[in-house]
């Protein structure tokens, strides 16, 4: 009997810490894709101001001069950095969701495995 509640404490605690674990990495996909969407609305938001600054430098029709052109092409530089900020952040947010996603479903396997042995043997741990 001692060895059967031994064999269930066990099981309880395993199963426990994997749930932990669980909920830990969701946190952090949460977490992730929050800062991730935060980041890029930023971006977005400052991309977005230097367009319509550029927009406003820009030659009034086709053939007209360009008096504006010394004071635009930095801002369009500008706009091109974010630009690759922008696309650097989704990239790096995609790689680190996708590892907590392979994390996560290890743990679920791990999970499900437990509980299978569980059930398996389970009717000496009554």
């Amino acid at each position: 009997m001692a060895v059967d509640d031994l064999l269930q404490g066990l099981h309880a605690d395993r199963t426990l810490s994997l749930e932990e674990q669980l909920r830990a990495i969701e946190r952090d996909l949460a977490r992730r894709h929050f800062l991730g969407v935060m980041t890029t609305n930023t971006l977005f938001d400052q991309l977005r101001k230097l367009e319509m600054d550029i927009l406003k430098l820009l030659p009034e029709y086709p053939g007209a001069p360009d008096v504006h052109r010394r004071d635009r092409v930095p801002l369009e530089q500008e706009a091109r950095r974010i630009q690759q900020a922008i696309d650097k952040e989704q990239a790096d947010r995609w790689r680190d969701e996708q590892e907590l996603h392979r994390e996560r479903r290890g743990l679920v396997r791990e999970h499900r495995e437990e509980l299978q042995r569980y059930t398996r043997l389970g009717a000496g741990y009554e």
